[in-house]
């Protein structure tokens, strides 16, 4: 009983000055994410503890060293990303080029969508665990960002600047996301997101005759903002949520909201949405 005592008040003392640290700014949450790299040492700590089960002195200084190559690795790992200069990908416009693909998987940031007529793609992607992949091919290109890594720092902005001349599919794979998707300005064909956590705010333009999104979201807050003159057909599917939807006056027939003028419209936009729990609203203008 003793010995559990011992371990408990020393981890609550080392917790409480962890708090500290992070209440002046000194660390961030962040250090936790170490443990995915560190766990092992758990048991050797643990081991070491068994072996040396009549010494307090031992125990003490095995969980104090634990705890300090915790906050030891993360201030490195801390340091090395704010230290890294930022992660830029750049492609010249091409003729050649009509359509393009962009694929994300990341997570713990902000995003920003918009359009340029400079390039074919400016993106500032400051994180160094984020890689990305170009690949042409026919009139096509494929660009990826993949972040394979569970950790999460400082709420980094990534930003991707899309050619406007060509149209684009966009498939996301985001957790713990906030995104601003402006596609006002942009030819979007095809939109796929699964969104684990976060707030994403989608603004459609009315470019293209015919647009497509998917959204499946287990806890996030989307707001779909889309003009007045576009057409939608919408499904909606959810178990804890909120949406306005009801409060817009469409048609509903057969699963599916309609806008009053989609029969008649130029351009339309199909949605699908499938949301456990959060927020939907859908905003005309």
């Amino acid at each position: 009983m003793k010995n559990r005592n011992l371990i408990l008040g020393l981890f609550l003392v080392l917790f409480g000055i962890f708090l500290i640290l992070r209440n002046f700014g000194i660390i961030n949450w962040s250090i936790w994410y170490t443990l995915f790299d560190l766990w092992p040492f758990i048991f050797i700590v643990l081991g070491i503890n068994l072996i040396f089960n009549k010494n307090k002195n031992v125990k003490i200084i095995t969980w104090i060293l634990f705890f300090a190559l915790i906050i030891g690795y993360g201030f490195y790992t801390q340091f090395k990303l704010e230290t890294s200069s930022n992660s830029k990908l750049v492609l010249e416009e091409r003729k050649d080029i009509k359509h393009g693909n962009l694929i994300l998987d990341l997570n713990g940031a902000k995003i920003d969508i918009k359009e340029t007529n400079d390039n074919l793609i400016y993106a500032d992607v400051p994180n160094p665990i984020v890689k990305n992949d170009v690949k042409f091919r026919n009139n096509t290109v494929d660009i990826k960002f993949n972040q394979k890594s569970h950790k999460k720092y400082n709420n980094e902005i990534y930003s991707f600047n899309l050619n406007n001349d060509i149209d684009w599919d966009i498939r996301a794979d985001l957790i713990a996301i906030d995104g601003n998707l402006d596609f006002s300005n942009l030819k979007i064909r095809e939109t796929d997101l699964e969104v684990e956590a976060g707030n994403i705010e989608i603004n459609y333009g009315n470019l293209m005759e015919s647009s497509k999104v998917n959204i499946e979201s287990r806890a996030a807050n989307i707001k779909i903002i889309i003009p007045e003159d576009i057409g939608v057909k919408l499904a909606f599917d959810g178990v804890l949520n909120h949406t306005n939807l009801k409060n817009l006056n469409w048609d509903y027939s057969d699963s599916y909201y309609y806008s009053p003028n989609y029969n008649d419209a130029k351009s339309k936009l199909e949605a699908e949405i499938d949301m456990e729990v959060g927020n939907l609203t859908i905003i005309t203008k």
